[in-house]
C-alpha cells in the first residue's frame, strides 16, 4: 500500500472541478497524473462524453510525488465535495492511500483530516468505470474536420437554456449556421448566437437534445458543429464536451 499526500488550500476550486460531471453521473474516475487532477465522464449510451483537468497547485499548497497516474474512483461526488466544508476555510490534509492492481496504480481509499476531524471514503473499484483513453479522447474531440465553429458566450448559453420553457414539450434544441448567422432553434423560437464571422463558412445544422445541452458549464465555449456531433471546448478552462447527434 502506498500513499500520496496532500494538503488542500483551494477547496472550492476542486468543488467546482468536481460539479462538472455531477450532472452526467454521481460516480467519477479521477485521474492524478503529470501535475493534474483529470476526469472523463460519459451518459450510459454515451451521447456526452466530458472531460476536464485541473492542475493540482489550483487546489493543493503541498503533494507528494508520483512516478505514474494513479486512477480514483469516487463512488460518490456529492458525498465527497459536501465534506469538504466541514473543514472550513482552513487547509486540510488529502491523504490517498493506493496499489498496484493489474499494472495500475488504483486507489483504495480517501482520508480527509485535520488537527480536529477525519472523514474516510472507500474508492469505488475501477471495475465500475470504462476508461476512455487519451488518444480515444483526442480523436473523438478533434475539431479538423468540423463543418463550421463559432463562439457561443456564457451568457448566450443561458439565454438558450431559459427557453427551453417555452417548447417544455420538444425535446430538442438545433444549432442552424445559415448564411451570415448562427441560431439556436426550438419548436417555438430561434434565437440569432451569431451574426459575424461566419458568412464564408459552409452552411451546418444538427440537433441535441436539451437534456444533453444542459450538461454543457456555463463557460464561454467555441462550438464545433461536426458530422453527427457538436464539440464544445472551454475557453476559461481545460475542458471540453461531446453531444451526440439527437436522432
Amino acid at each position: 500500500m502506498q500513499k500520496l499526500n496532500l494538503k488542500v488550500e483551494k477547496f472550492q476550486k476542486f468543488i467546482n472541478f468536481l460539479k462538472r460531471f455531477q450532472g452526467i453521473d454521481n460516480s467519477l474516475l479521477l485521474e492524478i497524473d503529470n501535475g493534474f487532477v483529470k476526469a472523463k465522464s460519459y451518459t450510459p449510451e454515451k451521447s456526452v462524453v466530458k472531460y476536464s483537468a485541473i492542475p493540482l497547485d489550483e487546489v493543493f499548497s503541498e503533494y507528494s510525488d508520483i512516478s505514474a497516474p494513479v486512477k480514483v474512483g469516487i463512488l460518490n461526488i456529492d458525498k465527497l465535495s459536501s465534506s469538504f466544508k466541514f473543514f472550513g476555510e482552513s487547509e486540510f490534509e488529502f491523504i490517498l492511500d493506493y496499489e498496484n492492481v493489474n499494472g495500475d496504480n488504483t486507489g483504495t481509499g480517501i482520508v480527509l483530516k485535520n488537527s480536529s476531524l477525519a472523514i474516510e471514503f472507500q474508492c469505488a473499484s475501477l471495475k465500475l468505470f470504462t476508461y476512455i483513453t487519451d488518444d480515444v479522447l483526442n480523436k473523438i474531440t478533434d475539431t479538423s474536420s468540423s463543418k463550421v465553429d463559432f463562439l457561443l458566450p456564457k451568457e448566450q448559453q443561458a439565454k438558450i437554456s431559459s427557453l427551453f420553457g417555452i417548447d417544455s414539450d420538444h425535446s430538442k434544441i438545433t444549432f442552424n449556421k445559415k448564411g451570415d448567422e448562427v441560431l439556436a432553434e426550438g419548436k417555438n423560437f430561434k434565437l440569432q448566437v451569431v451574426d459575424t464571422d461566419v458568412a464564408n463558412k459552409p452552411n451546418a445544422n444538427l440537433s441535441v437534445f436539451k437534456h444533453h445541452y444542459a450538461f454543457l458549464d456555463r463557460e464561454d465555449a467555441i462550438v464545433h458543429i461536426a458530422d453527427e456531433k457538436l464539440i464544445f471546448v472551454s475557453n476559461e478552462s481545460d475542458t471540453k464536451m461531446i453531444i451526440g447527434e439527437a436522432e
